[in-house]
């Protein structure tokens, strides 16, 4: 048996159309047949009735549904952006994960893995850490100290003042605190008491031992293990491949066992309302829904009806972050990167993504471990970005990005150009266009360019928008120049040991006419209006129709942009 389910947008289109048979106004046959329409024609006829749309076919329509492109989700209870479904915590604003579901948020909690190791410690604070193998082993005793058994040491009164106990396991070094760094451990004294631990860095073991750091010294207490930490300042660029233990108290027995030392992380911006947005950079650091202010109003962007303050609204505004531009000149090159400077209208700057960080963004070239970017002086061109591709293994690529999407539509007919030179390493080129994920052009491999010199390149925005490029497999969907949120990514194909130089990054063909007119009607009609929409009393023989005629029309059916309705299969 063959259960057919459709949309309340169906159910509530028969129900109307029953109604009106019941009027007298259509035979039983038009609702019957009103059964075979395809959800995208149902949707197209609910918006000229007046009724509301549903894109994901979630039962939720899109005025109410707070992701009317994911049927997975429609609710969004603390307007963090994250989805009820999906949100850890729904109804906070500041919190959306919690990777070791100890009902403490990532953001507030200080270890997100429950491994035991701080986060602003840890290498990998969302992956838990196996510390078995990072542990130091103080298996060598010198100067007469003693090691009774393992993990418990004495300081003999007999032995030299500086005897010790030296870590065996090699390799954990070299340590490098750059940022700081802490050193844990669990300590007790059998036979009770008290007894003062410390700990000592060196270049490498005796004789070359400089640079070093001796931590302070710790009053160990009790008979029942207890953990201690020791913070380490930072210690610029040295780096320490020999670690030492110390007793100050002679003549005791001390347990000491789990030593774990770990770098400190470099220092992560503060981010209050856990939008992504740092406080510093952030002008409303308690908001997680605003971060922008352009005109300074106080009213952020996102609410901000015109954000520049030119007194054009934003949806009316050609440059709506721009008070001196409000519409697109004629014949204009839209600029992404040239001279040196990114345009205006790519707000976020210059970015990278890098699979070494999860597929993860970074905003700044130190941010990300496979690429780098810089700002050189060209002989001939002055400044040029240079982009360096580290050799690990991991894809990378540079983008510059927009907080919200562009419209390019006028330059549907035109052509994104840029020039490149390769200055080291394989010469292959790959770009794409993004329009907020998973809206795309998909990867263009471009073949090798600006092999030992500067080459421009052109691609016809027509190719990127065709989809020959998508990848369907991982749900890649077609461009949308309405929408486009990348000026340009790019990368090196191998995307390894590769350094490549761009300048003029632009779009070109800018054309305001763009598009196709519409038919032009050759005999009298009458409109009656119905709903949000409208009919006529004939058909328009200017407009489509179906080569096999089901008896369906569509008039003027390029009123409904959204619904693709263009070839008979959505009929």
């Amino acid at each position: 048996m063959v259960t057919l389910v459709r949309s309340k947008a169906h159910w509530i289109l028969v129900f109307l159309l029953s109604c009106f048979v019941a009027a007298g106004a259509l035979r039983s046959s038009d609702v019957l047949a009103a059964d075979s329409l395809s959800d995208e024609m149902i949707a197209a006829l609910m918006i000229i009735l007046g009724g509301g749309v549903d894109s994901d076919n979630d039962g939720v329509i899109d005025e109410f549904d707070a992701f009317p492109n994911d049927p997975d989700e429609s609710e969004d209870s603390d307007r963090d952006g994250v989805g009820d479904l999906a949100d850890a915590f729904p109804d906070d604003p500041y919190e959306s994960v919690d990777t070791d579901g100890d009902a403490i948020g990532d953001n507030a909690d200080t270890d997100d893995d429950g491994d035991g190791i701080d986060d602003l410690y840890d290498p990998e604070p969302l992956v838990v850490t196996d510390v078995a193998p990072l542990l130091a082993t103080f298996s060598e005793a010198f100067g007469e100290a003693v090691i009774e058994s393992e993990g418990n040491f004495r300081f003999p009164s007999t032995a030299a003042d500086w005897a010790g106990f030296a870590n065996m396991n090699t390799a954990i070094y070299p340590f490098i605190f750059e940022y700081g760094g802490r050193l844990t451990f669990n300590a007790s004294l059998p036979s009770g008491g008290s007894a003062d631990v410390r700990f000592r860095f060196e270049y490498l073991p005796h004789p070359d031992v400089d640079p070093a750091y001796n931590t302070e010294a710790i009053t160990v207490s009790g008979s029942v293990p207890t953990k201690y930490s020791i913070d380490i300042p930072s210690q610029g660029a040295k780096t320490f491949s020999s670690l030492i233990l110390y007793l100050n108290t002679k003549d005791v027995t001390v347990s000491v066992t789990d030593v774990l030392v770990t770098a400190k992380r470099p220092p992560m911006a503060i981010d209050t309302d856990g939008d992504g947005v740092a406080d510093d950079e952030d002008a409303f650091p308690t908001d997680p829904s605003e971060t922008t202010d352009t005109d300074g109003d106080g009213v952020g962007n996102n609410e901000d009806t015109d954000d520049d303050n030119d007194g054009v609204p934003d949806a009316d505004d050609y440059a709506p972050l721009d008070p001196d531009v409000t519409e697109q000149p004629a014949d204009e090159v839209l600029k992404v990167y040239v001279d040196g400077t990114v345009g205006s209208e790519w707000s976020r700057g210059i970015n990278a993504f890098d699979q070494a960080l999860g597929w993860g963004e970074c905003a700044t070239s130190a941010g990300c471990p496979s690429i780098a970017w810089e700002t050189v002086s060209d002989p001939e061109r002055g400044d040029v970005l240079q982009i360096t591709h580290a050799d690990n293994g991991n894809k990378a690529g540079l983008f510059f990005g927009s907080q919200a999407g562009i419209d390019l539509s006028a330059y549907a007919n035109g052509a994104i150009e840029f020039d490149i030179k390769v200055v080291s390493g394989d010469a292959n080129i790959t770009m794409k266009l993004d329009c907020i994920h998973p809206c795309t052009s998909g990867e263009n491999e471009l073949g090798p360019r600006g092999v030992g010199d500067w080459q421009a390149v052109s691609v016809p925005l027509t190719r990127l928008a065709s989809g020959e490029f998508l990848n369907l497999e991982i749900g890649e969907t077609k461009l949308d120049l309405s929408k486009i949120n990348t000026g340009l990514v790019i990368w090196a194909t191998q995307y390894e040991d590769t350094v490549f130089q761009i300048d003029n990054v632009r779009f070109t063909g800018y054309d305001p006419d763009t598009g196709t007119a519409p038919p032009v009607v050759t005999i009298p009609y009458q409109l009656t209006e119905m709903g949000l929409g409208s009919y006529s009393d004939v058909i328009n023989p200017a407009s489509y129709r179906c080569a096999e005629d089901y008896g369906f029309w569509l008039y003027n059916a390029g009123v409904i942009p959204f619904t693709d309705l263009g070839t008979c299969a959505n009929v």
